[in-house]
């Protein structure tokens, strides 16, 4: 499956765990992954060291770039920017599930 984004959005669990984000921008956009407690609530029995692949494929039809952002809880390093026309993999940790400390990591993968 695959949810269709455009501009700036606040990503849900939901919609990540399709694993792919296809975006159209009509400007530049930030899309910003869920809190680390909504991802860990939204992975059925999620304990540390869960993991999972997702991509987003930029759309859009002129030079926009889609920019990815952790949302609290997470911690982004890597490339975190899908120019036009690029598909981009992203590989998500999980790092904590205990209550109000939930964490994970996100890594943009060079291409």
């Amino acid at each position: 499956t695959q949810t269709a984004l455009t501009d700036t959005v606040s990503v849900t669990a939901a919609q990540l765990l399709t694993k792919v984000l296809d975006g159209t921008p009509t400007a530049a956009a930030a899309y910003t992954l869920p809190t680390a407690a909504l991802l860990v609530a939204g992975i059925p029995g999620c304990a540390v060291g869960d993991s999972f692949y997702f991509i987003i494929n930029n759309k859009s039809g002129g030079a926009f770039t889609i920019t990815v952002a952790a949302g609290g809880g997470g911690t982004a390093d890597g490339t975190l920017t899908v120019a036009q026309n690029v598909i981009r993999g992203f590989f998500v940790v999980i790092t904590n599930v205990t209550g109000a400390a939930e964490a994970y990591f996100v890594y943009g993968l060079a291409t």
